[in-house]
């Protein structure tokens, strides 16, 4: 076999694997169907130009050289069609212009002895176009030109995409190298268009892997159970048919029985040897990581029945720092209902000079989190046209904490919490299976999140309540003591000096022996005294002092002992030594009493 033919076969080889992949693994859809495309195309070049210089079936050639020419164009079409996507432009009518060329083409090679012959020659291929052959370069290289010029436009214009859009620039080189040779006389002869037209495939697979446009992991993950189940199925079969049939002598049916026992033996263990190996598989790509990753997985089934916000706030952002490698995790909740989202839970946790970012209602973030309802990017919020209203200093706090991932937590399609990833220890960017991770424990996490937070709520408004009701019983006792004061400095006093003065009247009139007199003053001052004792009781209650300076067993044992004189009778004990208790609980049980 001649290099003429070894080349095209290694190309044609060298394609499906990374077809495969593209398929498994792309983030993008819109560049992975045209990446795939592309693929597609250029492998059903290599294959036509193996069969061309292989020709396995002679005086054919020219037809396979048909196909040659079909799907070269059709390659340079969804190749222009790949830069489009790859550097984020619409189609627009070139793409258009590009594939009707493709049909317009295919319907010439059909219809005209285009070419007009093709012969190969050990290995080599020996074609005559005719005249139609410059149609080919006169559309194929204005197309090929179209997509330099896309790639070094968007080169020139975006300093941050210079380098992702190099390996384009590096590969388009290469394969107008490639394309050149043809028109050697020396060098046409060797199919180095397939080898500039696979280093170009290779160039564009490495700068999507390298971009995150290709996930490896996601396309093993997938692919490789599956691949290993099969093969070892397949195998065991095969070898276990083989061996039946050499050892046994067995009739045609007994042959049938067995092969189809086998069958439904190896149908019926699939999903569990799948199952086994797909835990194997990620047990070796996440290696110390998948533990954490399953916990992530596993989240409500584990933490359905946990009502405390702060254990479960614990329990999610814990696995997730380890899972994801992330620097620092935080939950931001709203402050109350329809309050700000504020960073309440923060693992490792945050100290005391760090930045807190706060995001009110009209706060660009989530108010896109809830209108997306996806995950939003660092590198969205420099672009998005929606975050135009951020201010700087709130940018500032997002760059502070290094914050480049926002998840939002939805339930009912109301935005209750937002995950918030710092940078990754390796300052790699989040995958798109990080991402996927994520956003499925937010959806788990979502309604056990929503009891915590309603109980939580209720806390806080108890919690509340409380606190009003105690300033309420202190405000009242306030009143109360500056009702007692008053009583104590006004009233009390004048009836003080009003008995004082019965008295000296009392005593003037003794002298007099003023009987009537008398017996009336002793009235007005044994009213007096009634009233004063009256006065002192109802100050006493209204604040009682000995409450405050000698605590509830004294305060209650001194207005016990002032049942005695109106011969009331009671019992009073107590167990163990007094403790004082919170004056709330004091005053309470004192008024009760």
């Amino acid at each position: 076999m001649s290099i003429h033919v070894i080349i095209p076969l290694a190309s044609l080889v060298s394609y499906l694997p990374i077809i495969f992949l593209v398929l498994r693994g792309f983030t993008v859809a819109r560049v992975r169907r045209v990446f795939a495309l592309y693929l597609i195309a250029a492998t059903a070049w290599s294959l036509s130009s193996f069969m061309a210089h292989y020709d396995p079936y002679p005086g054919q050639t020219h037809i396979c050289v048909k196909f040659i020419i079909v799907t070269c164009v059709w390659m340079t079409a969804t190749y222009y069609h790949f830069v489009r996507a790859f550097v984020r432009r619409p189609n627009g009518l070139g793409v258009l212009l590009a594939y009707v060329f493709v049909v317009a083409v295919a319907i010439l090679v059909a219809v005209e002895d285009f070419p007009r012959s093709a012969e190969t020659v050990d290995g080599a291929l020996h074609v005559e176009y005719g005249p139609f052959f410059y149609l080919l370069p006169a559309t194929l290289f204005p197309l090929t030109g179209a997509a330099a010029v896309s790639l070094i436009q968007r080169f020139r214009s975006d300093r941050s995409e210079r380098r992702r859009i190099g390996y384009l620039l590096v590969g388009a080189s290469v394969v107008v190298i490639g394309a050149a040779t043809n028109l050697s006389s020396s060098l046409g002869m060797y199919p180095l268009d397939h080898v500039a037209n696979l280093i170009n495939a290779v160039i564009i697979f490495y700068a999507v892997l390298v971009y995150q446009l290709l996930n490896i992991r996601v396309a093993l993950k997938r692919s490789l159970p599956y691949w290993v189940v099969g093969v070892t199925l397949v195998s065991v079969y095969a070898l276990s048919i083989s061996l039946i049939l050499r050892t046994t002598s067995w009739p045609t049916y007994g042959y049938v029985g067995v092969a189809g026992g086998l069958a439904l033996l190896f149908a019926i263990m699939f999903p569990r040897l799948l199952h086994i190996t797909q835990q194997a598989v990620n047990r070796l790509i996440y290696a110390s990581t998948y533990d954490y990753r399953q916990t992530m997985l596993n989240f409500s089934d584990r933490m359905s029945n946990v009502l405390n916000l702060d254990e479960l706030a614990e329990n999610m952002l814990y696995p997730i720092t380890k899972a994801l490698n992330a620097k620092r995790a935080y939950l931001f909740l709203p402050e109350g209902e329809g309050g700000d989202f504020v960073a309440r839970f923060a693992q490792p946790t945050v100290t005391q000079s760090e930045p807190l970012l706060r995001m009110g209602k009209d706060h660009p973030i989530p108010l896109w989190l809830s209108q997306k309802r996806k995950t939003l990017h660092r590198e969205t919020i420099d672009i998005d046209p929606m975050f135009k209203g951020l201010w700087q200093s709130e940018g500032d706090e997002i760059d502070a904490l290094e914050l480049v991932l926002f998840c939002p937590i939805m339930r009912k399609g109301s935005l209750i919490g937002i995950l918030g990833l710092s940078r990754k220890h390796s300052e790699r960017p989040y995958s798109a299976d990080d991402v996927d991770l994520l956003s499925t424990m937010a959806t788990e996490a979502a309604i056990v999140m929503e009891n915590a937070m309603m109980l939580d709520n209720l806390r806080e408004q108890q919690d509340h309540v409380e606190r009003l009701l105690a300033k309420t019983v202190l405000a009242q006792e306030e009143e109360r003591k500056r009702i007692a004061i008053e009583l104590h400095d006004s009233v009390a006093q004048w009836l003080v000096g009003a008995s004082y003065r019965a008295q000296s009247c009392g005593f003037l009139l003794s002298e007099e022996d003023n009987e009537k007199a008398q017996a009336e003053l002793a009235e007005i001052e044994s009213t007096i005294d009634r009233s004063l004792k009256e006065i002192r009781r109802v100050m006493s209650g209204l604040h009682p002092p000995a409450l405050e300076e000698l605590g509830l067993v004294h305060a209650l044992r001194q207005i016990l002992d002032g049942l005695k004189p109106e011969g009331i009778a009671y019992h009073f004990e107590t167990e163990g030594e007094p403790v004082r208790l919170h004056p709330s609980i004091e005053l309470a049980v004192y008024r009760v009493v």
